[in-house]
C-alpha cells in the first residue's frame, strides 16, 4: 500500500459536496472500476468539471497507482500538475507514469509499429467488405471539426468510416480518453489493437485503461491472423480476452485468446462492453460443479425470499468451500443474507421493465434494513457500485435512503465487505462478477495451439 498523501476528497452530489476518505473509494476498487473512474475523470476535467477535488485546496484531483517490483501497488489521488494551482501542503510531484505513459522502448513503436500498420491495412484491402483503405490518413470530424489521424482508417460496405489505432507503447489516460470521445461525437467506429509481441505491456496501467474500457478486452494483429486475414480475403484478428479461474488456492485471472471476423470485429463499444461483462460471469459460474450450482440457485431463492441467516446458512457452506469463501460465522457477523437479500430484489428490478406490484415497496424496506444495521458503512462500497452501474434503481428508492448512503460514504471503516465476500456475491450475482474480481493477468497470454 503506498502513502496516501491526500487523506479526504469533495465529491459533488444532489445533497451538495461529500466528504469522503480516500480509503473508502479506493480500497474496495477493483481493476475495471479503477480504469472506468480515471476515464470519467479525465473527461470531466476537459468539461471544466471535477469528480473529485483535494480537501485541503479544493483543486481537481485524479487517480494514480504506484507500482512495484512485484507487480502490485497502490491507489492514491493526485493533484493535476498547472502552473495556475493554488498551493497545497498535500501536493507532491507528478509523474508521467501515474497518467499510464510510458517511454518507448527503443525503435518497438517505430519499425514494428510500421510494419504491422501496413500488414493490417494489406489484410484489409484483400476484404471485400472494405474500401478506401488508408494508412495514417488525417480525419476531420463532422460533429466537431476536430482532426485524429488513426494508424489505419477503411470503409465499411455502407460507407461505415473504421478507425484502426494500433497501440503498442503507453498513452496517458487524456490521450485515451480524446480517441474515444472523437470517434464516439463523430459517429466512427474505433478499433484498439495491440501486437503480439512482448504481452506483458498489458499489465500497464495504460493498457488496463484501454481493455477494461473495452470489456476486458482488446484485439491483437498477430502474423498469423494477418496472415489468415489476406490468404482468406476476409479480416481477422486474435481477441485477447480477460477471464476469471478458479484455482486450489484462490480466484486469478488469464487471457482467453480466440480468432474473430468483422462481425465481432466492428461491434459497437456498447455491446462489446456488455458482452466483457457477461461473459466474465458466466465464466466464473461454469466453473464449479452442478452440487454447487444447486446450492447457489437454492442461496439465491432464499435471498429473493428475503430469509433470515438459518435458512441460507447451510447453502452458504457448501458454496463457499466451492468458490473460497468466508465461513459462515464470519457472513453471520457481517449481515451478509441482508446484503445478498438486497442485491437479489436490486438484479430483479432491473431485469424486468416494469417492476411486478409490491416490489418497490420492498426494495425500501430491505435498503432501510440494511442500511440500519452496525456494519452498514462496511457494505456501501458494493451498494454505491450497484447504484453506480444500475442508475434506475435509485427510483426505486427515497431521497432520505440516498441521503444516508451518502452520510455512509463520509465514514471511515476498518473493511469493505465486499472485498471479503466478492467471490460469494460473484457467484450468487454473475452480473458483478466482473466488477468484484476482474484485475489484470499476471501472466501474458499464449498463442501456442
Amino acid at each position: 500500500m503506498c502513502n496516501r498523501t491526500i487523506k479526504t476528497v469533495t465529491s459533488p452530489s444532489e445533497f451538495g459536496d461529500l466528504v469522503i476518505p480516500a480509503a473508502s473509494i479506493l480500497d474496495p476498487m477493483q481493476s475495471a472500476q479503477l480504469a472506468e473512474q480515471r476515464l470519467a475523470i479525465t473527461m470531466a476535467r476537459a468539461k471544466g468539471e471535477a469528480l473529485y477535488r483535494c480537501h485541503e485546496c479544493g483543486e481537481p484531483v485524479y487517480i494514480a497507482r504506484t507500482f512495484q517490483a512485484d507487480g502490485n501497488g497502490g491507489l492514491h489521488f493526485r493533484h493535476f500538475q498547472s502552473e495556475m494551482a493554488k498551493a497545497c501542503k498535500w501536493r507532491i510531484g507528478g509523474s508521467v507514469r501515474d497518467l499510464g505513459a510510458i517511454r518507448f522502448n527503443g525503435q518497438q513503436e517505430g519499425n514494428e509499429h510500421f510494419r504491422l500498420k501496413h500488414a493490417l491495412a494489406e489484410a484489409l484491402a484483400q476484404d471485400s467488405y472494405f474500401w478506401s483503405v488508408a494508412v495514417e490518413k488525417q480525419i476531420v470530424g463532422e460533429t466537431t471539426g476536430t482532426r485524429r489521424q488513426p494508424d489505419v482508417s477503411a470503409r465499411f460496405l455502407n460507407g461505415e468510416l473504421v478507425g484502426f489505432d494500433l497501440q503498442l507503447a503507453g498513452m496517458s489516460v487524456k490521450d485515451i480518453a480524446g480517441r474515444n470521445s472523437f470517434y464516439l461525437e463523430n459517429d466512427i467506429h474505433h478499433v484498439w489493437l495491440t501486437s503480439a509481441s512482448d504481452l506483458e505491456r498489458l499489465r500497464t496501467q495504460s493498457f488496463q485503461d484501454i481493455y477494461f474500457g473495452i470489456g476486458a478486452s482488446i484485439y491483437c494483429a498477430s502474423p498469423a491472423a494477418l496472415e489468415a486475414s489476406e490468404a482468406e480475403g476476409q479480416l481477422q484478428l486474435d481477441d485477447l480476452q480477460i477471464v476469471p479461474n478458479l484455482g486450489d488456492k484462490g480466484i486469478y485471472c488469464s487471457w482467453q485468446v480466440g480468432r474473430v471476423g468483422v462481425e465481432r470485429i466492428l461491434r459497437d463499444l456498447p455491446t462489446r462492453q456488455a458482452y466483457g461483462i457477461t461473459a466474465f460471469g458466466r465464466a466464473f459460474s461454469d466453473q464449479v460443479d452442478q452440487d454447487t450450482h444447486q446450492a447457489v440457485r437454492r442461496l439465491r431463492d432464499a435471498c429473493m425470499a428475503g430469509a433470515s441467516w438459518p435458512s441460507v446458512a447451510a447453502d452458504w457452506t457448501i458454496v463457499a468451500k466451492a468458490v473460497h469463501g468466508r465461513n459462515g460465522k464470519m457472513a453471520q457477523s457481517d449481515n451478509v443474507h441482508l446484503m445478498l437479500a438486497w442485491l437479489a430484489l436490486a438484479e430483479e428490478l432491473n431485469r424486468v421493465a416494469a417492476a411486478p406490484d409490491g416490489y418497490a415497496a420492498e426494495f425500501n424496506r430491505r435498503t432501510a434494513r440494511l442500511l440500519a444495521v452496525r456494519n452498514a458503512a462496511n457494505w456501501v462500497s458494493l451498494i454505491d457500485l450497484v447504484l453506480t452501474r444500475h442508475p434506475t434503481l435509485n427510483n426505486h428508492l427515497g431521497p432520505d435512503h440516498l441521503q444516508q448512503i451518502g452520510q455512509l460514504r463520509r465514514r471511515r471503516v476498518a473493511g469493505h465487505y465486499q472485498q471479503f465476500h466478492r467471490s460469494m456475491i460473484a457467484i450468487c450475482f454473475p452480473f458483478l462478477a466482473y466488477w468484484l474480481l476482474a484485475k489484470a493477468p499476471d501472466f501474458p497470454p499464449s498463442f501456442r495451439g
